[in-house]
This record gives structure tokens, sequence and C-alpha cells, in this order.
């Protein structure tokens, strides 16, 4: 059986790299879903997840930002 995904690895430089890369496609994606500009929300969260807890981060997904005013 051959493995995809060893080889996938190869574009993106380092497995962690890929793990990252998705993670970072999945927001955009959920973004784009919910009709919420992604740069918005990335430049709105990311300075609150530096003091965010495991109890706060929980409000900093990309549909909480779409609840905002004035915030697509």
């Amino acid at each position: 059986m051959y493995d995809h995904n060893r080889k996938n690895w190869i574009f993106i430089g380092h497995p962690d790299a890929g793990w990252r890369s998705a993670v970072i496609y999945s927001v955009i994606g959920t973004c784009q879903l919910l009709g919420v500009n992604p740069q918005r929300y990335l430049t709105w969260v990311l300075p609150k997840l530096a003091a965010a807890t495991t109890r706060t981060a929980v409000n900093l997904l990309p549909h909480d930002f779409a609840a905002l005013p004035a915030s697509s």
C-alpha cells in the first residue's frame, strides 16, 4: 500500500507545516462559508489569541466574529 500523504509532505517542506497549512485553510474556508472577510477575521482574532484561555478561546471562532455588528 502506498502512503500518499508521505509523498505530499515533500511539497510542504515538513510534516508539521502540512498540519499548520491545513488549519489555516480550514479557518479561511470557514470564513468564506460564513461570508466573513478572512483578513478582517485574522486581524481581529490574532491579537486576542495571545491573552486567550481555554474558556475564552471558544468565543474567538469565525461564527462569533460573523455575529458582531459590521464584521462582514
